[in-house]
Formats: C-alpha cells, sequence, structure tokens
C-alpha cells in the first residue's frame, strides 16, 4: 500500500513538471525574474510555464504556489491560470494557490474569475476560494499575512487538517498519508514553521490526539493508539 502511495505521487508530480519553465524541489523557495521585469516567487514542490512573445504576459501555474508582483502595464494585461482560476492584472502584487484554489491581494487589484463563476475584483486583504461547487467565495487574509510562506511561516486561521496536510507536503522529503478521515475534517489555528514540517505536523496533531507512524518512505498519519 505504502509504495503504490509513492509511485502515485511520484507519476503525478512528474507530469507538471516535464511541461514547466521554472520548477521547485521539495522544500526550495525560489526568487524569479520574468522576461517583462515582474517579480515571481516560487513556493517549494511548484512549477509554472509562461508565454510572453507577442505582447502577451500570461503565466500558467502547473503545481503549487507563487507570489507575484507584476510590472504596470495597462496595455498589456498580466494574466494567470490555474486549472480552474484565472486572474488578470495590470500592475500588483497577490498570491495564488492552485492546490487549494486561492487567491489574495497583497498590493493594487486583480480580477479573479472561475469556471462557474462570474468575474469579481479584489483589493488589498481580499481573498477568493474556488469551492466544490465551482463558486468563488471569500477567503480574506490580512495583507501582512499574504504569501507567509515565503519566510517560511504557515499560518492557519480553522483550517481542516486535511488541508494542512497538503500544504506541508511540498516540504516533507516523505510521503504524507492520511488514515483517519474523521481526523483530517479537525480544525486548526495557529502559526507553524515550514521549514521545519515534521515537527509542525507533529504539533498539529497532538492537539486532536494524532500522530504520525513511519512505514518506510511513507509517514501514516492518524490517531494515537
Amino acid at each position: 500500500m505504502a509504495a503504490c502511495c509513492t509511485l502515485a505521487l511520484l507519476v503525478q508530480n512528474l507530469y507538471p513538471t516535464l511541461r514547466a519553465d521554472i520548477v521547485t524541489a521539495t522544500g526550495e523557495r525560489r526568487d524569479v525574474q520574468l522576461p517583462d521585469g515582474s517579480q515571481l516567487t516560487l513556493d517549494a514542490q511548484s512549477s509554472v510555464a509562461f508565454d510572453f512573445a507577442d505582447g502577451r504576459r500570461e503565466v500558467q501555474i502547473l503545481a503549487g504556489q507563487a507570489y507575484f508582483r507584476v510590472v504596470k502595464d495597462s496595455a498589456h494585461p498580466f494574466r494567470v491560470l490555474t486549472g480552474q482560476l484565472s486572474v488578470t492584472v495590470t500592475g500588483t502584487a497577490f498570491n495564488i494557490d492552485s492546490t487549494r484554489q486561492r487567491v489574495n491581494v497583497a498590493e493594487g487589484s486583480v480580477r479573479v474569475s472561475g469556471p462557474y463563476a462570474a468575474e469579481i475584483s479584489l483589493l488589498p486583504g481580499d481573498g477568493v476560494a474556488l469551492s466544490a461547487s465551482g463558486a468563488l467565495q471569500p477567503n480574506d487574509q490580512p495583507v501582512g499575512q499574504v504569501a507567509a510562506w515565503r519566510q517560511g511561516r504557515l499560518i492557519l486561521r480553522q483550517e481542516r487538517i486535511a488541508d494542512v496536510i497538503d500544504a506541508l507536503r511540498p516540504y516533507c522529503r516523505d510521503v504524507l498519508l492520511l488514515r483517519d478521515n474523521d481526523l483530517g475534517e479537525k480544525r486548526i489555528t495557529g502559526v507553524y514553521d515550514l521549514d521545519d514540517p515534521d515537527n509542525a505536523l507533529r504539533a498539529i496533531l497532538r492537539m486532536h490526539g494524532g500522530e504520525l507512524r513511519r512505514v518506510g518512505p511513507v509517514l501514516l498519519i492518524g490517531r494515537s493508539r
């Protein structure tokens, strides 16, 4: 079982890498200057492809998340795509998490649309998350906390443990496997160190009677025995 899970995750992570212009490794964060002068910070285990030909300014997030500081150019809007979301700006700073399909704005304004949602505008401190039904739901965040991962901080506000595990995967050398769905639905608030993901996860699980158990390269997550 553990071996199958490891193989599935390797295959899942390989496909975006083959299409990408920039890729980060486990635990790696990278600052990149794009061809138009805009700045991109890529989170761990993330990948992007971009198109700046013939006046276009388009970036596709293939995996993970990224923070953008976009050079203003009203004649050439800057567009970012995930599998579900489309974000359009002329000049601003914002974060997009393609794993959880979230957008949060630090500066300026952005326009966001989803597959079944009309385009809406966001200002600093505003955020949205794509729901399972395809609707854009408010997910505001203080400006000072937007993309806190750039400083190695994981800030949680009543987040499901299952979602926290997804946020920690890019920083973990081991495969994380949740074995208890009820535990995964428990909520967590706090600030944790992304650069020490194992201890962060142990601290989070202890609050709800959970534990980590190693089986080869897999860390099984469940209730304490």
